[in-house]
Parts: C-alpha cells; sequence; structure tokens
C-alpha cells in the first residue's frame, strides 16, 4: 500500500500535476490521522472495557462483603437483644426481690455478651490501596466510603470503648465473684439472695442495659445503611452487566 502511494506521488510530481499532488498529499495525510484516530479509539474502547470489567467485579465482591457483614451484624444483633432481655428479666427479679428459680440460670448465662463486632471491608481495603477510582458511580461510591470510613470505624470505636472495656471493668469482676463456674448456657449464683440485693450489681446490670440499648440503636441504623447500599450496588450491577 505504501509502495502505491509513493508511486502515485512520483507521476503526479513527473507530470508537474503539483495541485493534484497537494490535494493528493492532503487526502493521504488525512487518511493517516483518520487511521491514527481510530486506532486510539479502539484502544480507549478497549481500556474503557476493561476498567468497566474490573468495576464490576469489584461491585460484586463489595455486595458479597456487605452481604455477608450484614448477616453478621444481624446475628449478633439477636444476641444482643436476647442479653438485653435477660438483663431486664433479673432486674425485675431484684425489684421484687423475687425467690430462685432454675429457670433464671440461663438468664445469667447471658447477661453479658462476649461477641466481638464483625464487618468485612476486604474488597473496600484492597479498592482504596490500588489507588485507582474504580467506582464510576459518584452516589453509590460517596456512600460506600462513607459507611467504611465513617460507621465501620464508629463501630469499632463502640465495641472497644463500650463492650470490652465494659465487660473488663465490670463484668469479668462481678462474674468472679458472684458465680462459681461460668458456662454458656446456664450459670448459678454462689448466693442468690446476696446477689439480686447487692446495690453494686444492680448498678452494673442498670448500666449494661443502656450499653447493650445503644448498641442495638446503632446496629439497627448499620443494617438500614447496609442494606441500602447493597440495593444501590444491586442495580448498579444491572445496569452495567
Amino acid at each position: 500500500m505504501i509502495r502505491f502511494f509513493k508511486k502515485i506521488r512520483k507521476q503526479l510530481v513527473a507530470n508537474n500535476n503539483i495541485q493534484i499532488y497537494l490535494k493528493y498529499a492532503i487526502g493521504e495525510i488525512l487518511l493517516v490521522m483518520i487511521g491514527i484516530l481510530l486506532a486510539l479509539q479502539v484502544n480507549n474502547w478497549n481500556e474503557n472495557q476493561k476498567l468497566k470489567d474490573q468495576e464490576l467485579k469489584a461491585l460484586k465482591e463489595l455486595q458479597a462483603d456487605l452481604e455477608q457483614s450484614l448477616e453478621d451484624i444481624v446475628g449478633d444483633k439477636r444476641i444482643f437483644e436476647r442479653s438485653m432481655s435477660s438483663n431486664q428479666i433479673i432486674l425485675d427479679q431484684m425489684e421484687r426481690s423475687s425467690p430462685y428459680q432454675d429457670s433464671l440460670n440461663p438468664h445469667f448465662a447471658i447477661l453479658f455478651p462476649f461477641s466481638t463486632f464483625s464487618i468485612n471491608s476486604t474488597t473496600f481495603d484492597n479498592i482504596t490501596r490500588s489507588g485507582v477510582n474504580l467506582i464510576s458511580n459518584d452516589s453509590l461510591r460517596i456512600s460506600i466510603s462513607d459507611f467504611y470510613t465513617s460507621y465501620v470505624n464508629l463501630y469499632k470505636e463502640l465495641e472497644q470503648r463500650v463492650l470490652i472495656e465494659h465487660n473488663n471493668n465490670y463484668v469479668k469482676p462481678m462474674l468472679m465473684s458472684a458465680f462459681s463456674t461460668y458456662q454458656f448456657q446456664s450459670m448459678v449464683p454462689r448466693d442468690y439472695n446476696s446477689f439480686i440485693n447487692n446495690p453494686e450489681y444492680r448498678q452494673v446490670l442498670n448500666f449494661n442495659v443502656t450499653v447493650l440499648g445503644g448498641i442495638i440503636e446503632f446496629q439497627g441504623s448499620l443494617i438500614k445503611t447496609i442494606t441500602r447500599i447493597i440495593d444501590q450496588l444491586k442495580n448498579e450491577i444491572e445496569h452495567m452487566s
């Protein structure tokens, strides 16, 4: 093809057809430019398709992470709700100075849940470390970023400052002094009457109800937020597929 164009140029120059030669030269340049632009366009399309595939993969992995986190939080919330209910039952026993019953033992066992909070942030961490702005949907990107940088950090802070420190400072000393052994499904106090009439234990249980109530409320907010983001992810994945 190049030899063919050179042959035409030589013939035009040899015949002194300068005007035709100039028009031909301009046309040849335009053809070359069009070829370059088409090649760039194809290359850009390939790059865009590659980024789209990477984004779609990341969105699906984020959805899987959040669905697992949602399942974990819903399970944790149920544990804390049962614990809060048991705290209120034992406090009611204290208020009424009710006699000991075997049916109270399962409630003693779950007064203080030792569950740790779990949120899977693997995909988000990988996206952040890569430095590539994969998520093209601004609204979705902001929602995901806010969740992992704000909500998750608050959840971890709640676990460390409230749950762990509360357990270490109040719960463990109480368990060691009030109960002979700790079992998951049943606990028997050393001295039931002493336990229900101890104002310090009552204070610990009241504070425990407050702590659990705050955790449960925050978990409810997390569940709503995660559910909303999962719906956003599903819509975006469907739109991109």
